[in-house]
């Protein structure tokens, strides 16, 4: 009888990389179904397939490490073409932003279209609290300063 023989997976998560190769293929031998042999570990059988891949069949996991030779590299560099260093830093000039004072505001109100209804927002709808701080965060935003609005809320705290 082998010291593998009566194994579970935490005990094989344990043992070196060659314990694992000689306990796996002891195991093998024992339950003929990898299946059998899953379900003794106590892990699935995909489980199962990656350690019989890594260990009895060699196969390594995951990206292969190569190595970038200096042959490969010359020819990319030659193809990239050198960047001139920056010799001068241009500013931009600009003007901050202005509020509308109240005869502009008169002006763009007589600018507007009769039928045009202005600005309306309804929200009625049974939401999250970090929903609702988003929405109600996000009209607000939308206001101008300069005008005037008839604002009702109503916020009630549902129990869950």
């Amino acid at each position: 009888m082998s010291k593998y023989e009566n194994i579970n997976y935490d005990q094989f998560k344990e043992l070196s990389d060659e314990q694992k190769e000689e306990a796996l293929k002891i195991l093998m031998e024992r339950f003929p179904e990898k299946s059998q042999l899953a379900e003794y570990l106590g892990i699935r059988g995909n489980v199962l397939g990656i350690l019989i891949s890594k260990y009895i069949l060699k196969n390594r996991l995951g990206r292969q490490k190569t190595e970038v030779k200096d042959e490969v590299i010359e020819p990319i560099k030659e193809k990239i073409p050198e960047q001139k260093p920056i010799e001068e830093v241009k500013t931009i000039e600009y003007t901050p932003l202005q509020l509308v004072t109240p005869t502009q505001s008169a002006k763009i109100n007589e600018l507007k279209n009769e039928n045009d209804e202005g600005f309306n927002v309804n929200l009625n709808k049974q939401i999250a609290g970090e929903e609702a701080i988003s929405r109600i965060t996000k009209i607000a935003n939308s206001l101008l300063e300069h005008k005037r609005y008839n604002i009702n809320i109503i916020i009630q705290e549902l129990d869950t």
